[in-house]
């Protein structure tokens, strides 16, 4: 059996102010919340926001990074564009830049497995480098789970 990974990033903005960094943060627990009682949810990696790693792993300092892990694509289209994570979304710009390429990556797992941050990032690359594919893909270009 396979689930669904999920791997997202973004930039802050350079001139963030601590009040609008703060008031999205709040707004991610919030979100982070309901993925966590939502239909399908599985997994969600974690990590300091405020720490270098992922940074210097994915070469863009300021780093936002999300991944999770839901039992099926509709499960996570569900969360992703019919609750609070959908309306957050559409604020995104008051808090990141534009960054070039995919900044957003699906990809099938084992349901027993648990990705790394360094899985995604590799996935990332495949998404930028080759395009929608069975290894790396998007919401616009869904693949089947593995038989």
């Amino acid at each position: 059996m396979h689930y669904i990974a999920q791997a997202n990033y973004s930039q802050w903005i350079p001139d963030i102010s601590q009040h609008s960094m703060k008031a999205f943060l709040e707004q991610a627990d919030r979100v982070h919340e309901h993925a966590e009682n939502s239909k399908g949810y599985v997994w969600r990696y974690e990590y300091n926001p405020h720490s270098h790693t992922l940074d210097t792993l994915f070469g863009v300092e300021r780093i936002v990074f999300n991944m999770t892990v839901w039992e099926t694509i509709e499960d996570l289209k569900s969360f992703s564009f019919k609750t609070i994570h959908g309306s957050t979304m559409k604020r995104r710009q008051e808090w990141f830049t534009k960054l070039a390429g995919q900044r957003s990556v699906l990809w099938w797992i084992p349901d027993d497995h648990k990705p790394s941050a360094k899985e995604a990032k590799d996935r990332f690359e495949l998404l930028n480098i080759q395009g929608p594919t069975e290894e790396a893909f998007t919401f616009r270009k869904l693949f089947l789970a593995p038989a």
